[in-house]
């Protein structure tokens, strides 16, 4: 019944081919993202960013406590 899934008549060569393109595109992508957000970043000093880090993690931290607490109570 191929109503929804393709019969398997692919070569396996065709799925690596579309993998190795996929992956291609994607690791470009990741790479050009983070090219945009490090070259801003490269600007503040380090200490602000880890005061940021901190803060956040405390924030998110302090919020799983608060979800966890409020699941049994």
């Amino acid at each position: 019944m191929g109503l929804f899934w393709k019969t398997g008549n692919r070569r396996a060569a065709d799925v690596d081919q579309v993998a190795e393109k996929l992956a291609f595109r994607l690791l470009k992508l990741q790479q050009g993202l983070a090219d945009r957000i490090n070259h801003p970043l490269r600007k503040v000093n380090l200490p602000v960013l880890v005061t940021v880090l901190v803060a956040l993690g405390t924030a998110f931290g302090i919020y799983c406590f608060y979800l966890v607490l409020s699941a049994f109570f």
